[in-house]
């Protein structure tokens, strides 16, 4: 599912589909997600309404070769990005170690309005965040805000 759409922020201001996304996980429908910018190159690239180079999607396979990398996606070893990096998610008996580059926020959620978040009190930044899964959620997938509001998404795991 295309979580964030760059031509679509530049036109009319939404982007994120955060919210459908959600609603498809609480019917039980799972699927990956990705970053994209639908570029249509209307606008010049120094144009603030430029629609290039806004969102991507984050591959982890092991070769850069058309094999390896659609492997990947199709196992679901990415992730969406305008910005943060995912370093890496570890699931260690009931915790989650998430790694990533510096972040404001990190966050567990679990539903549209039920997430847990980690962030410096003081205002800086953090690049790692450790949850405890939750004992009355099905899914969880994380999400990164860097000082630059740049969001990275993974896709949900279930855990039950």
């Amino acid at each position: 599912m295309e979580i964030f759409n760059t031509s679509s922020m530049k036109t009319s201001g939404y982007a994120e589909n955060m919210p459908l996304y959600d609603s498809l996980l609480r019917d039980g429908k799972r699927m990956f997600v990705h970053g994209s910018d639908d570029n249509h190159n209307k606008k010049p690239m120094n144009d603030p309404m430029s629609d290039s180079f806004g969102a991507w999607t984050m591959i982890s396979a092991d070769k850069l070769e058309y094999k390896a990398v659609t492997d990947a996606l199709a196992a679901g070893d990415m992730y969406a990005s305008t910005g943060p990096v995912i370093e890496s998610i570890c699931i260690d008996g009931n915790e989650v170690k998430v790694k990533t580059s510096e972040a404001k926020f990190i966050r567990m959620h679990m539903t549209p309005k039920y997430a847990k978040t980690v962030y410096d009190k003081k205002g800086g930044t953090i690049t790692e965040a450790t949850f405890k899964l939750p004992d009355d959620a099905s899914y969880i997938y994380f999400s990164v805000t860097d000082g630059d509001a740049g969001k990275a998404y993974t896709h949900a795991f279930d855990i039950r």
